[in-house]
């Protein structure tokens, strides 16, 4: 394997807790533990990129897995695998699956209609020699336990373990000397601070007792102030009293007088109100009188327009009787025309015959 040429430059692509099954010896040992996985892109003395995981726990600086894999071993893993992308994308579809797996970390149950996905370190019963390890990302149904990716992980020798902590070393001095310096800037701008305070505190002292000096004077001024004014209260008072006692037997007199005027009212309006009343009954004696006559004339209006109905359906026959004598006498009068040419034509033929005969009797003598 190629050394690594440096990689504290760059910033990890992954760097997160996840929670790690541990299976070994046919899955009849098995634990959990919280590890930490990093994942990024390093790269190596031989100038080529590698992508590199680690596995690693806080609390046991002996646990200890890495992963190198450059393009020609990706190319490998691709084709046993039979994986679709390339090995730029890769890390971030192995990220993916670390998320998956951090959401359902909790889920010690899988859902009757779905899936969770886990994140195992699975040693080969077979492989035990060789110290072979595999990182599985397992999704896990209620059909089946379907594993997704598996990367054969090394585990690190004693060597590799006194680097990891040489580096974990220098880092947590690194940590504790930029600590130590900020501990130190703080202290001192602590200190600074003190000072000031010191300094300020002495001042307020200072003010206060000016401030009391001031105050002992002021109270002392405000009191005769105070002690003048309520001399002027008193005063204004007193005057005040004077002024709404008389106003109050102006006040008085004004009631009186109001009180006598509304009495005299009082009595014109109730003498207005007992004539009022006297010609409201004798209003509502006329107003009785003169109902019971309108009712009176009322009924007589009522048998007149019976009567006028009566009379202007006599009058309606009488027209049509007189309506249909006109006809006949117009008739007969058109008869008896017609009669009287008839006489006269008869008498014209009578003496027609009159004269045939005379002239007859003429001729015979």
């Amino acid at each position: 394997m190629d050394t690594i040429l440096s990689s504290s430059n760059q910033s990890a692509l992954f760097s997160k807790n996840i929670y790690l099954r541990i299976i070994t010896n046919n899955k009849t040992d098995e634990k959990c533990r919280n590890v930490h996985v990093t994942v990024e892109f390093q790269t190596a003395s031989s100038l080529q990129t590698e992508f590199v995981l680690k596995l690693t726990d806080e609390d046991d600086p002996f646990f200890l897995y890495e992963l190198h894999l450059n393009l020609d071993d990706f190319k490998n893993l691709k084709r046993e695998q039979g994986l679709l992308v390339d090995f730029n994308t890769f890390p971030q579809h192995v990220i993916d699956y670390l998320k998956l797996c951090i959401r359902d970390q909790h889920n010690d149950t899988t859902p009757a209609n779905g899936s969770r996905f886990q994140l195992q370190l699975v040693t080969d019963e077979q492989q035990l020699t060789n110290h072979q390890t595999h990182l599985r990302v397992v999704e896990i149904s209620s059909f089946k336990h379907l594993t997704h990716l598996s990367l054969l992980v090394t585990s690190a020798n004693d060597y590799e373990i006194k680097n990891y902590l040489a580096r974990r070393l220098q880092s947590k001095t690194m940590d504790y000397n930029q600590l130590s310096s900020d501990y130190e800037k703080l202290k001192r701008e602590l200190e600074l601070t003190q000072l000031e305070l010191k300094e300020k505190n002495t001042n307020f002292e200072k003010l206060k007792l000016e401030s009391d000096s001031n105050n002992n004077q002021i109270v002392g001024r405000h009191m005769q102030e105070l002690a003048e004014e309520k001399e002027r209260a008193l005063q204004e008072r007193t005057s005040l009293q004077e002024k709404m006692e008389n106003d109050r037997r102006e006040l008085e007199q004004t009631h009186l007088r109001n009180v006598r005027d509304m009495q005299k009212r009082l009595s014109e309006l109730e003498e207005t109100t007992k004539e009022l009343t006297s010609l409201k009954y004798r209003n509502e004696i006329t107003i009785n009188e003169l109902s019971s006559k309108l009712q009176t004339l009322t009924e007589e209006h009522q048998q007149t327009k019976d009567e006028i109905i009566k009379y202007r359906k006599t009058n309606t026959t009488l027209e049509n009787d007189i309506h249909q004598y006109e006809k006949t006498v117009n008739h007969l009068r058109t008869k008896i025309a017609l009669v009287e040419q008839e006489v006269k034509s008869k008498q014209e033929a009578i003496q027609q015959t009159n004269d045939r005969i005379a002239i007859e009797q003429e001729s015979k003598v």
